[in-house]
């Protein structure tokens, strides 16, 4: 007896179809940071120092959208939370960032989500691959 497909998806479809929409991602960070445009910050009052799990995910998939290098996604969605940023970030007399400091920082706009990366290249006080920056919202 032949089995009829009521209406379910094939293996097969389903991958394919999860892949759709998803674009080719670069290979270098290098190549990925020129596609990223800067950003200007103009209300730092909206930066999240401990991201919300659906914040990180909205990141994910940004990150993802942006042809982010798969190979450090990981890495950036958890330096996301300030308690992972260099030392030279962190205000020594409280245990928050240093804004003064973090506001000197150039930004790299994240499509899609309220994100900018901040990387080492143009931030010497950043480790490799950098660091992500996400806020509430940016204007």
């Amino acid at each position: 007896m032949e089995e009829i497909n009521a209406g379910r998806e094939l293996p097969a479809l389903q991958s394919a179809a999860s892949q759709i929409g998803k674009p080719k991602p670069y290979t270098t960070l290098e190549r990925w940071i020129e596609d990223l445009n800067v950003q200007t910050i103009t209300d730092w009052t909206t930066l999240i120092h401990v991201p919300e799990e659906y914040q990180t995910e909205d990141a994910d998939r940004a990150l993802a959208m942006s042809k982010c290098p798969t190979s450090i996604i990981d890495t950036l969605l958890n330096n996301s939370d300030w308690r992972k940023w260099p030392d030279s970030l962190k205000d020594t007399r409280c245990t928050e960032p240093n804004m003064d400091k973090i506001k000197q920082l150039k930004c790299k706009r994240i499509p899609g989500a309220p994100v900018v990366y901040v990387g080492h290249a143009n931030n010497s006080s950043v480790p490799y691959p950098g660091i992500l920056l996400i806020f509430e919202k940016l204007v």
